[in-house]
């Protein structure tokens, strides 16, 4: 899935895929098994070796402090290259996590601070018109697949792709939109 870091990306470039089977990973029991594996990939290529983003979760009593990051497509006649970055926290259930967009911070980096703010006001406000969502884990062969859905568990557009965790971040390549 090309998730929008999000949740963040998961909500602006994700590609359809099929509810998984089975019941979700206890979120507590999803930290504990990755542990020394505290970054998450998105839409990971093996050609290039990278990820479309790399999010990290960090788990602090019943909250899940997100932190994520990807790089969005050249903006043409802008210089530099837009790094998003979202920071967000999200309160833990059993089996998932949720929070609501409306709270997230945005930063982007890589182009002329006027275009930064401008860029980060506008990736924001889409974010919260995403609202409230809730995040589940199913395993996948070495890796899970995540699902994000409303709080009343009604499906979010692209809200369903592969991720792994890894020990250390991979490289990040830029999303395709499409």
């Amino acid at each position: 899935m090309k998730r929008i870091f999000v949740a963040t990306l998961l909500l602006i470039t994700a590609a359809c895929a099929p509810v998984p089977k089975g019941a979700a990973v206890p979120m507590k029991q999803l930290f504990s098994e990755n542990s020394s594996r505290p970054f998450e990939c998105t839409d990971y290529e093996a050609s290039s070796d990278s990820c479309e983003g790399i999010a990290r979760r960090t788990l602090r009593s019943n909250t899940v402090v997100y932190d994520a990051e990807f790089i969005m497509p050249r903006l043409p006649g802008v210089p530099g290259r837009p790094r998003v970055l979202v920071n967000m926290p999200f309160k833990l259930e059993s089996t998932r996590y949720c929070g609501d967009f409306r709270t997230a911070k945005v930063q982007v980096r890589g182009l002329p601070s006027s275009y930064n703010t401008d860029l980060a006001i506008a990736f924001k406000t889409q974010l919260a018109k995403e609202g409230a969502v809730c995040t589940s884990y199913y395993r996948d062969g070495g890796g899970y697949v995540s699902v994000t859905t409303r709080p009343n568990g009604e499906p979010v557009r692209d809200g369903i792709g592969k991720v792994f965790f890894l020990s250390s971040p991979k490289k990040l390549r830029t999303i395709s939109l499409f």
